[in-house]
C-alpha cells in the first residue's frame, strides 16, 4: 500500500485491471443478453464505465494510508513518546 496522497506503479497497474474487467463486463452484459454484437454505443459505455472504475480505484487508494485507513494520515511508530 501506497502512503497517504501518493500513488505507486502498483496501485496504478491494480487500477488498469479493474478498469479493465469493468469495461469488458459492461460490454459483454448487454452483448449475452441481446446475442448480438457489440455496437460503438456498448463499447462507447463500456470505455466510459472503464475510465470511471479505474480513476475511482486510484482516488482511493489516493486518499487512503499505507493501513488502508480513508483520509487518515500516516502514523509514526517510531516517534519517541512523551513522558
Amino acid at each position: 500500500m501506497s502512503p497517504f496522497l501518493s500513488i505507486n506503479l502498483l496501485d496504478i497497474g491494480k487500477g488498469v485491471l479493474i478498469a479493465c474487467f469493468a469495461g469488458f463486463l459492461s460490454v459483454i452484459y448487454p452483448v449475452l443478453q441481446t446475442g448480438a454484437l457489440p455496437t460503438v454505443q456498448n463499447l462507447s459505455t463500456g470505455l466510459t464505465v472503464a475510465l470511471s472504475a479505474g480513476l475511482a480505484y486510484i482516488a482511493k487508494n489516493f486518499f487512503t494510508n499505507s493501513q488502508n485507513k480513508l483520509l487518515k494520515g500516516e502514523v509514526n511508530l517510531d516517534a519517541p513518546k512523551a513522558p
